[in-house]
């Protein structure tokens, strides 16, 4: 069974998005689970299209395929555009 606050969930939105972005920037892919798991976020998609629309992070989805018990699910994956960071780095 999943443990689903390892870590103890943020009280607001923006304690998210400042972990989700941080974790990003590392290089860090993530997934609706990890974010729940991780950061104690409920609603990833949210998060995600707030830091792409208001603070402009050049972030990438991929669906991926990932196993759930029998079945195969396909989900969302998000991480930071490799060219972004590559730039961000030389600053």
């Amino acid at each position: 069974m999943l443990n689903f606050f390892k870590k103890k969930p943020q009280d607001d939105t923006e304690g998210q998005k400042r972990q989700i972005r941080k974790a990003l920037i590392k290089g860090e892919k993530i997934t609706a689970i990890k974010a729940l798991e991780k950061f104690g976020c409920f609603n990833l998609k949210a998060r995600i299209h707030e830091l792409r629309t208001k603070e402009h992070l050049p972030i990438t989805t991929k669906m991926i395929e990932v196993s759930s018990g029998e079945k195969t699910k396909r989900v969302g994956e998000y991480s930071l555009d490799p060219d972004y960071k590559s730039k961000k780095a030389k600053k």
